[in-house]
């Protein structure tokens, strides 16, 4: 740490519930930095973690990975908005509304995954019928416009 930063940057230990926090004090707004790998690993996307957080048990919750993925284990709330696994809701239970114009999973017909009933009510693009949608009722595929089986 050069001189420069050593005024920028103070570093404390066992504040409240934190074993360490960063605290800075930089105008400019600058933030922190982690840098882990070199640049031939980087562009490879090989899996070099350089964030992790876990609890005390040391499973991880949130990883950051030198290629720029996010890998996330566990539940998320961001404002009014509820992610957990594969489902997204509101706490308040409004809809959600999309703001930008959604593609929906791409299938030729005979390639149409077969799912068990529990996922009634899954959407897909069919790829060989104009992109035509169509939903799963727990036992077909059938389009949207006429409840027709997709076949």
């Amino acid at each position: 740490m050069t001189n420069e930063m050593t005024h920028r940057i103070s570093i404390t230990e066992d504040v409240g519930d934190y074993l360490i926090t960063l605290i800075n004090d930089c105008d400019t707004g600058m933030g922190l930095r982690i840098k882990a790998g070199t640049p031939e690993t980087t562009a490879t996307n090989e899996s070099i973690a350089i964030l992790s957080v876990a609890d005390k048990h040391n499973d991880n919750k949130f990883i950051v990975k030198s290629n720029g993925n996010v890998v996330s284990y566990y539940n998320h709330t961001i404002g009014d908005i509820f992610i957990e696994k594969n489902s997204i809701e509101t706490l308040s239970r409004e809809p959600i509304e999309l703001k930008e114009p959604i593609i929906l999973r791409r299938y030729p017909k005979e390639l149409l995954p077969q799912l068990s009933h529990a996922y009634a009510g899954s959407v897909v693009s069919i790829e060989d019928e104009n992109f035509k949608p169509a939903y799963y009722d727990g036992t077909d595929w059938r389009y949207f416009r006429d409840d027709e089986v997709v076949k």
